[in-house]
């Protein structure tokens, strides 16, 4: 999930704003004090995308905060609409955030283009990444390589890629605890961006083709 402050409209994301209408996507863009939050993720039981809108429930209730002002969410991923599990998790998150009544300020992006994916990582302040126990993966340095944290879940692949307070946060999983990280680098832009600044310097110097060469070839001496 990534958190950022919205001036202008990018225009890589105005296309956006004329596919999800109903969201105000525009308003919401054009606003300087917004605070995004996105999350780019599969759209899969697995990838536990209710804990962020559980999370983003809690972050309200942080915040004190009503329906229309709070950070606006956006959950992006692939979506395959003719996997019966995919379709029916969609509208089950969809109801979930009707449900806690942070519907209006969530916006659901299912199958995203790789422009969309980079034009929002660069406009946010954190990734957050819920999965527990997932592989590498690739997500939280993309984030990284755009320059933004990584919250996630101490375990799996994130353990190797995140520094905890150095490059992101590293959480047990629960929505009380992504929330409160959240909160963390809602409240303190400036943490967020030295964060995602030490995230890019370590993809530069650790995950490169010529640090991988290197490895590669010691391990087949």
């Amino acid at each position: 999930m990534w958190f950022h402050l919205y001036s202008t409209l990018p225009s890589e994301i105005s296309a956006l704003y004329r596919t999800y209408r109903k969201f105000r996507l525009q308003s919401i863009l054009e606003k300087p004090d917004v605070l995004f939050s996105f999350q780019l993720i599969g759209l899969n039981v697995k990838k536990r995308l209710h804990s962020t809108i559980i999370a983003f429930g809690i972050l309200r209730n942080r915040l004190a905060v009503q329906p229309g002002q709070m950070p606006y969410l956006i959950l992006a991923g692939g979506y395959d609409k003719s996997v019966r599990e995919n379709v029916e998790h969609f509208h089950e998150l969809k109801r979930l955030a009707k449900s806690l009544n942070v519907d209006r300020e969530i916006l659901f992006l299912p199958s995203v283009s790789d422009a969309t994916k980079h034009a929002l990582l660069k406009e946010t302040i954190a990734l957050l990444y819920t999965p527990v126990n997932e592989h590498f993966g690739i997500t939280p340095l993309e984030s990284m390589v755009a320059g933004r944290p990584v919250i996630a879940c101490d375990s799996g692949g994130p353990c190797e890629t995140i520094v905890h307070g150095v490059t992101g946060l590293l959480v047990s999983g629960s929505p009380e605890e992504f929330a409160e990280s959240m909160y963390v680098l809602y409240t303190n832009p400036k943490k967020a961006d030295e964060m995602g600044a030490n995230g890019k310097s370590t993809v530069k110097d650790n995950f490169n083709l010529a640090r991988f060469a290197s490895e590669l070839n010691t391990l087949v001496k």
